[in-house]
C-alpha cells in the first residue's frame, strides 16, 4: 500500500504517521516489562513465539476446524524452528 507521498505503508507505518503529532508525556508513555523479574529466560525452556505477518495475511497455512493446517511455507518455518 501507498501513502500520499508514494511510500510504502501498512499497519505499522498508518501507526507511526499517526505518531508524529503526538508529544512525548511521561505520565501516558511509558513502557513496563512483561517480563517476570528473576526469570532465567537464557536458560533453555518452552517460550511462546508470535509472527505477525503482512496485513494479516494467512501466509503459513490456513485455520481449519479450529487447527492450523500447514502450506509449504508453514511447513518450512515450522521446520526451522524445531532447528532452533
Amino acid at each position: 500500500m501507498r501513502g500520499e507521498d508514494n511510500s510504502v505503508i501498512g499497519m505499522r507505518g498508518e501507526y507511526n504517521r499517526m505518531r508524529k503529532d503526538m508529544k512525548y508525556d511521561a505520565k501516558i508513555h511509558h513502557r513496563r516489562s512483561i517480563r517476570l523479574k528473576d526469570f532465567p529466560y537464557n536458560k533453555p525452556g518452552h517460550y511462546f513465539v508470535t509472527f505477525a505477518t503482512r496485513n494479516l495475511e494467512c501466509v503459513f497455512g490456513d485455520v481449519v476446524g479450529g487447527e492450523i493446517k500447514l502450506n509449504r511455507c508453514g511447513e518450512i518455518a515450522m521446520g526451522e524452528l524445531k532447528n532452533l
